[in-house]
């Protein structure tokens, strides 16, 4: 869960970056997925995050509650986790925006 979380924050991160760069999204989507950064996610959540369907398939309050019970894991055993902390801080703000019971792929909310 903890990769899988991180492959989806950072597929929203770059069609993100694409979109404020004025590039098609379906199109730099379909560069992501021929290239080395390739992740099953780009096939099963990138059509949702291009567009906003958001009908829960895993809801990301579910995922929330994972990281932060991986942080809190990873804390009792005195190992930090950076880019988890970053990936919760993004689900933090899409909850309160209101996305909790939005699917997961809703945390591209997060980066507007």
């Amino acid at each position: 869960n903890l990769v899988l979380g991180l492959n989806r924050a950072a597929l929203a991160e770059g069609l993100t970056l694409a979109r404020m760069l004025g590039l098609g999204l379906a199109q730099s989507l379909e560069v992501l997925q021929g290239s080395m950064a390739y992740s099953r996610i780009m096939d099963t959540k990138g059509a949702k995050m291009i567009s906003a369907d958001f009908t829960p398939q895993a809801k990301l309050s579910h995922n929330f509650k994972d990281v932060r019970l991986m942080l809190q894991a990873a804390e009792a055993r005195g190992l930090q986790l950076p880019l988890s902390e970053a990936h919760r801080a993004l689900l933090e703000r899409a909850e309160a925006m209101g996305c909790g019971e939005l699917d997961n792929s809703a945390i591209i909310k997060a980066f507007s």
